[in-house]
């Protein structure tokens, strides 16, 4: 800002930024099927789990492929609106590989007082300021996709209970991760608990009640978020053949002030 700042002249306006997105659940959900249905999208495989999925993709197995690939992106002429990564979890080893590597140890067990981890977190900021300058410079949107890990939290106000996160570091690139993206959505079959009686026994069996859900509001039970800019349901249906399209027509039917953030 060159110029001296006059508070009267400023204006009332709406940014349109493409979504930052980060997709999590369990394996076989359909996580990898939701980011291949966004269009003209290009997808970053880690993990290798595309096959029999056509999309543009392209492989990566060092920290270096991932910055190449991330430089081809910023310089050359394209026309992708969506940079989609399998998976935020299979980078997190990319990222301690390279730590590993630069500081000449085995594991990231052999920093003292857990160095190694706050290493990485230069490698995981790298990241994300170069998915925003593909964001700020290229108007592409990102679809980061991960695994879910069940975790116990134990409330000092209540009852502990289990609940589903990102499986990342959880003081380190989790929490950086999750203030970054504009939604973290939670993918997962919906179903119901019934309870049968045989004798003087109980047992509690899981039916599925409605197929794969996706989640965009924090509970209890599992970490979620999504800004205004999307104003998500907190809970919606998504179907294979359309999970894409399922998720574009649920934006903005929240109300904003709803939402969590």
């Amino acid at each position: 800002m060159s110029e001296e700042l006059n508070l009267a002249n400023l204006v009332k306006t709406k940014t349109a930024n493409p979504p930052r997105l980060i997709v999590y659940g369990p394996e076989g959900v359909g996580k990898t099927t939701f980011a291949s249905q966004a269009p003209d999208v290009f997808i970053m495989d880690i993990e290798g789990g595309l096959d029999g999925i056509e999309a543009y993709q392209q492989e990566a197995k060092t920290w270096d492929d991932v910055v190449a690939i991330l430089q081809a992106l910023k310089t050359q002429p394209h026309k992708f609106r969506f940079f989609a990564l399998d998976s935020l979890d299979w980078l997190e080893d990319l990222i301690h590989a390279k730590v590993c590597q630069i500081h000449n140890v085995k594991t990231m067990d052999d920093f003292n007082y857990g160095k190694g981890f706050m290493y990485a977190m230069d490698y995981w900021m790298t990241f994300t300021k170069e998915l925003d300058f593909l964001r700020d410079e290229r108007r592409m949107g990102s679809i980061l996709l991960a695994h879910d890990k069940i975790i116990r939290f134990n409330d000092p106000t209540g009852t502990s209970y289990d609940r589903h996160i990102v499986n990342l570091r959880e003081k380190t690139s989790l929490p950086h991760i999750m203030e970054w993206a504009d939604a973290v959505l939670f993918l997962k079959l919906k179903s119901v608990v019934t309870t049968e009686k045989n004798g003087f026994k109980e047992s509690k069996k899981a039916h599925d009640a409605g197929g794969v859900h996706m989640y965009a509001k924090k509970t209890l039970s599992y970490d979620a978020k999504n800004r205004v800019m999307l104003s998500l349901p907190d809970e919606f249906p998504i179907s294979r053949d359309n999970a894409w399209g399922d998720f574009i027509s649920q934006i903005g039917k929240n109300k904003p002030t709803t939402q969590g953030e």
